[in-house]
């Protein structure tokens, strides 16, 4: 039986290391061939899925400082982080966003639930920002992937990028149903062996390209894309009993008159009986 350290190293359920120190070592490692390649795939895939998002206020939570994915409508999103630097605007943590409620149209969440040590609460902090019928965009790497295989023998390194809490895309999606979120779009993308040689082979792009068009669920990444749905005013009881009583006719009290009953009517020719 492997010993339980051995496991939560392997298969550990929270980012080992704070935010701040964990965002250099991942942009060194988005640095090199390998990450820019991965990189220039999440760019390719966001662009396409963002131009089609409409929204005015946009939020961007991202481990690497310097990118910024745009949108048609909002060409500067609010950059925030930890740490200062590039196109970072606010500084904060993942506790607390320093955003009024109910007054973001597109969040994008760029590895950061991954290294995040409440991915929970930040999940629920998007919820209070995002507004009704607005997007979160989440990126995260695959575990059932080839980078996903690369992460287990990374996590025996001392200090590394793969120190991160593993986060599969079904499982963010059952904690966005939670949070009353509709899953709208799941795509996958890098699907070459994570080793910085082979990345710039022809053949290897090719196939990753062909693979890349079939979005089977194995590729280096995803992108969740989910939008906020307006929770719908349930009728109380009262209400609807009023709602059924105005659909069903009532009876109200009338002149008529029951049949052989004689009613005596005077004239000017005396008096004659009618039988109604």
């Amino acid at each position: 039986m492997l010993k339980p350290q051995l496991v939560n190293k392997v298969f550990g359920r929270q980012a080992r290391y704070p935010l701040k120190q964990s965002i250099p070592v991942v942009e060194r490692w988005f640095a090199m061939p390998l990450g820019r390649a991965v990189l220039a795939a999440q760019k390719q895939c966001l662009s396409k899925i963002l131009n089609g998002l409409y929204g005015s206020q946009a939020l961007q939570l991202s481990m690497l400082r310097e990118p910024s994915f745009k949108t048609l409508d909002c060409a500067a999103p609010w950059a925030m982080g930890p740490m200062p630097g590039g196109v970072i605007d606010v500084l904060c943590d993942d506790e607390q966003l320093p955003v009024a409620t109910q007054s973001m149209d597109i969040a994008v969440v760029h590895h950061y639930l991954e290294y995040s040590h409440n991915p929970h609460y930040l999940l629920k902090e998007l919820t209070r920002v995002i507004m009704p019928s607005g997007y979160i965009v989440i990126v995260g790497f695959n575990p059932y992937s080839f980078l996903g295989v690369r992460s287990i023998f990374g996590r025996f390194q001392h200090q590394g990028i793969w120190h991160n809490h593993p986060i599969s895309a079904k499982r963010i999606a059952d904690w966005l149903k939670l949070l009353d979120f509709t899953v709208t779009d799941v795509q996958y993308g890098f699907y070459q062996p994570p080793i910085n040689a082979f990345v710039q082979h022809e053949i290897i792009k090719r196939i990753g390209r062909f693979l890349n068009r079939r979005q089977w669920p194995f590729g280096g990444f995803y992108v969740v894309v989910a939008k906020k749905q307006i929770s719908p005013l349930t009728p109380s009881h009262d209400y609807l009993q009023l709602i059924r009583k105005s659909m069903i006719p009532i009876m109200e009290p009338s002149l008529y008159t029951p049949p052989n009953k004689k009613i005596n009517r005077a004239d000017n020719k005396g008096v004659k009986e009618y039988l109604i």
